[in-house]
């Protein structure tokens, strides 16, 4: 069960945006920028957990060859090479050694979009940004986020997987949040003009939104159609919407946040 400890870790960038503008059409700029700055962040301190925690035996010879690779795309947008296929390429064959080298293979994808070129970056979202909205995120979810209903009882909604994750989402990333805005604005931060830690409240329920980056981890934590698996699963679906309906509930509770 201790496998799943990250589950919560990573907000849903997509779904969380997406429930926050039907719940809160109003919400200020300064707030949807925030909840967008702290989904990429820990969307990438989860898939660097990905990295460290759950990879099998490492290759050293795949992890050289995928430096040389990002040594070789790094040289590419030194020279400022504006073209998609050259960074297309070097992209293929780094994801193909990092999957080799038994790092998790998303890492990859992070790598080669840290290194693009804004405009070669700007142009391969044009492009694969429909394909990802409509086809991509639900397709996975949709996949990954099915608990079989027969064995769906009390004592799967009372396993501690289950409430671990529920309660790491729904509770946990939340008061974290908030926790760490408190601190902050004690030690000299300031507040976006006409806000305060209250307008936060409602933006910090919607960082609980995990949904398929969540279901990725739970999938790697535990075995395909396991007891535990299903729990996790469970978890993320009953977090996720716990944390919308309390983030709705409070942004319209609290006038601030609009």
């Amino acid at each position: 069960a201790m496998a799943g400890w990250a589950i919560p870790a990573a907000t849903d960038i997509a779904f969380a945006l997406g429930l926050m503008a039907i719940a809160a059409p109003r919400t200020a700029p300064a707030l949807l920028a925030f909840l967008t700055a702290v989904a990429v962040l820990d969307d990438l301190g989860a898939i660097v957990v990905i990295a460290v925690f759950y990879t099998a035996q490492l290759s050293p010879t795949m992890l050289l060859g995928a430096a040389l690779t990002l040594a070789v795309m790094l040289g590419l947008a030194r020279a400022r090479v504006q073209r998609g296929l050259p960074y297309l390429l070097a992209g293929a064959l780094l994801w193909l050694l990092v999957l080799k080298s038994g790092v998790h293979a998303t890492l990859a994808g992070v790598i080669t979009g840290l290194v693009l070129p804004q405009a070669v970056a700007a142009r391969t979202q044009r492009v694969l940004a429909p394909a990802v909205s409509w086809g991509v995120l639900p397709l996975f979810g949709a996949m990954n986020a099915g608990v079989p209903l027969a064995g769906l009882s009390a004592a799967l909604l009372l396993q501690p997987v289950t409430l671990g994750v529920a309660a790491g989402l729904l509770l946990g990333k939340p008061l974290g949040i908030l926790g760490g805005l408190w601190v902050a604005s004690r030690v000299g931060g300031g507040w976006p003009a006409g806000q305060g830690l209250r307008s936060f409240v409602p933006v910090a329920c919607f960082c609980g939104v995990g949904f398929t980056m969540a279901l990725f981890i739970a999938a790697l934590a535990f075995e395909a159609g396991s007891p535990l698996a299903d729990a996790a699963k469970l978890g993320v679906l009953l977090g996720t919407a716990g944390a919308f309906v309390l983030g709705a509930v409070l942004a319209r509770a609290l006038p601030s946040t609009q």
